[in-house]
């Protein structure tokens, strides 16, 4: 179970969090000449992971459930809009990108 401490406003927050991610299952979907690249997959996680350990809705809900108390947000939902918007953005950056060149 997560270690918490209290931060601004008395929220609960994390006291540490790590965030894991497995490259070479990451590399298996996606490889060489993907799109999106195993790169660019490696990051969209990241960005979904790290709404689970900053979005103070998610840490209420994630401490509530493992203490016994019913809390129905759902996680899933802002990490998975976040993971979307930066993959639309590393999308639409490459678009850019490309029509810049000669």
């Amino acid at each position: 179970m997560a270690n918490y401490i209290f931060v601004q406003n008395g929220n609960a927050g994390y006291e540490e969090a790590t965030i894991t991610i497995f490259e070479g299952n990451i590399r298996q979907g996606y490889g060489s000449g993907s799109n999106p690249t195993a790169e660019e997959k490696i990051v969209e996680v990241f960005s979904h992971e790290g709404d689970h350990d900053t979005n103070q809705q998610a840490i209420n809900a994630i401490k509530d459930r493992q203490e016994g108390k019913a809390n129905n947000y759902n996680v899933e939902k802002p990490a998975e809009a976040l993971g979307d918007q930066v993959m639309r953005e590393i999308q639409a950056a490459k678009a850019a990108k490309g029509k810049k060149r000669p």
